[in-house]
C-alpha cells in the first residue's frame, strides 16, 4: 500500500495554495497551468469536462458583469 510521505504531502499542500491564491486573484493561467491536459473534473448533476471547458466557464466568468467571490479551504486527510 502506498503511503504518503512529508515531501509528497508538501508538494500537494504547496500545489493547493497555489491554486485557490491563484483563483481568488483571477489568475485563471495560472491555475490552467497546473492541470495535466487530460484532466477530468467530475461535478454533482454535470457530464465530466476536460480543461478546455473548465477555461471557457472561468473565462465567461471573469468577462461577466457579475461580482464573482471565491472562498474556500483544503483539508487532506491520510488514511490508514
Amino acid at each position: 500500500m502506498w503511503k504518503m510521505n512529508m515531501n509528497d504531502e508538501q508538494q500537494i499542500r504547496q500545489l493547493t495554495q497555489r491554486w485557490m491564491a491563484a483563483t481568488k486573484e483571477g489568475d485563471i493561467g495560472t491555475v490552467l497551468d497546473l492541470m495535466t491536459e487530460d484532466v477530468v473534473f467530475l461535478v454533482v448533476g454535470q457530464e465530466p469536462f476536460g480543461k478546455d471547458a473548465f477555461r471557457k466557464a472561468a473565462e465567461a466568468m471573469r468577462s461577466s458583469s457579475a461580482s464573482v467571490r471565491y472562498e474556500g479551504e483544503s483539508s487532506m486527510a491520510a488514511g490508514a
